[in-house]
């Protein structure tokens, strides 16, 4: 009997009335994330999804810390002992993008300028590395239910309701495939009027941003980050 086709959800309707403890940003630090696992006593009969808790991981598991690989392993046991669910976060897109940026020696065995601060770390086989590209690509990028929303970066309306159609529509079977279906279209802007604050921020402030003698106000625009393709825009939450 063949196989059923895995269809990708990027996001995940949490079950309700259910306590949540949130954690992120563990980055490779095993004995840390296993000292907080202990203290929430995770292994106990309370936390499941059908329990009275759930353990929320919301996202960048991976880069900088000794080893990656080993609370790779523990999230995915725990993900798949349905005592937690798991969030993409920038770094685990950057891994999945095959976008190395500073801290993932660890996974591409390149250095970006600033790895050796990270040694010794573990370096994964190369199973071990199509171990985690086939776990980390069928996560979900948010969580959502009637009372709160969760989202490693921000969650953004307009751009939300454009990823959830395309998925509908299209049927991705992976996060890669998702983010390639965004960055390879002839470009539509998925949140034109942040476009514009940015550039407006720029035009204004530009020149003096970097500038420590100058009193910078928050600007909207800016805190977004756009590129000026706004391929990222997929990227909203998972971007540095």
């Amino acid at each position: 009997m063949p196989k059923k086709k895995f269809i990708y959800e990027p996001f995940y309707k949490l079950p309700e009335g259910v306590a949540l403890d949130i954690v992120g940003d563990i980055h490779g630090e095993f004995e840390s994330f296993e000292r907080l696992l202990n203290l929430l006593d995770v292994s106990s009969y309370k936390y499941g999804l059908k329990s009275k808790r759930l353990l929320v991981i919301n996202g960048d598991c991976l880069d900088r810390g000794p080893n990656s690989y080993r609370v790779f392993l523990r999230v995915k046991q725990l993900v798949e002992s349905k005592k937690a669910v798991f969030f993409l976060g920038n770094h685990e897109s950057n891994v999945l993008r095959g976008d190395i940026k500073d801290g993932a020696g660890w996974f591409f065995g390149v250095s970006t300028g600033n790895e050796s601060k990270y040694e010794p770390c573990y370096h994964p086989t190369a199973e071990q590395k199509r171990e985690i590209i086939e776990f980390l690509n069928k996560q979900p990028i948010a969580g959502y239910r009637g009372d709160i929303r969760i989202v490693h970066a921000y969650w953004n309306e307009i751009d939300i309701q454009k990823i959830k159609n395309a998925a509908k529509s299209q049927k991705f079977e992976s996060f890669t495939q998702m983010y390639q279906y965004f960055s390879g279209k002839e470009f539509e802007s998925l949140a034109e009027k942040d476009l514009q604050e940015y550039n407006e921020d720029i035009a204004k402030w530009g020149s003096k941003l970097k500038d420590p003698e100058v009193k910078v106000p928050y600007l909207s625009g800016r805190s977004e980050e756009h590129t000026s393709e706004l391929q990222s825009r997929l990227h909203l939450v998972c971007r540095l």
